[in-house]
């Protein structure tokens, strides 16, 4: 064995024991912010308005999935292969692909959700419909972050792909029911 290749070994390890252990702190952290967001949220909706948030919650994760159209792991694979060959000109065209499907296929789910919350709007009682529009509202952006997300994975920046969906947005929302429960 040379020199450059234990050289490159060792970089190669501090490269994974980095990532990883950034990678486990993000996500511990992430899970004690979502436990923190959760139990808040529960204790001030109520049972019901709990309830018809885990719903909207749930039903919005499959609709952006949907959204997705597995665009997200092809931009995973693909953006790692076009930066490992440099080949610049074809991840940018696969960028621009999927953000235009992206913003397509979030745009339809959005419309067609507010569409089926139009005809059903008769039956539906205000904090009810208002959540559903925020829901599906909220569709096309995190579609669209998703892809962002597997973009920077696949250009080996894992902190700041995990960031913003981990930390920065339940941190967000524990200091807007903060807020406005004190504003109530």
């Amino acid at each position: 064995m040379g020199i450059t290749t234990v050289s490159v070994r060792s970089k190669l390890v501090r490269t994974l024991l980095k990532g990883s252990t950034a990678a486990f702190v993000l996500s511990a952290l992430a899970r004690v912010l979502r436990f923190a967001v959760h139990l808040t949220l529960a204790r001030w909706l109520s049972v019901e308005g709990y309830g018809i948030y885990a719903y909207v919650v749930a039903i919005v994760s499959m609709l952006v999935i949907l959204g997705k159209m597995g665009l997200d792991t092809m931009l995973l694979r693909f953006v790692a292969a076009f930066t490992a060959k440099s080949v610049w000109g074809e991840l940018n065209g696969v960028l621009r692909f999927a953000n235009r499907w992206a913003v397509v296929s979030g745009v339809t789910l959005f419309v067609l959700g507010e569409a089926v919350l139009w005809y059903f709007s008769g039956n539906l009682r205000p904090n009810i419909l208002h959540s559903w529009q925020v829901g599906f509202f909220l569709v096309p952006v995190l579609v669209l972050s998703g892809l962002r997300q597997e973009s920077l994975r696949g250009l080996k920046h894992i902190v700041p792909a995990r960031l913003p969906e981990n930390i920065l947005l339940p941190l967000v929302m524990l200091s807007s029911v903060f807020f406005w429960t004190r504003a109530a």
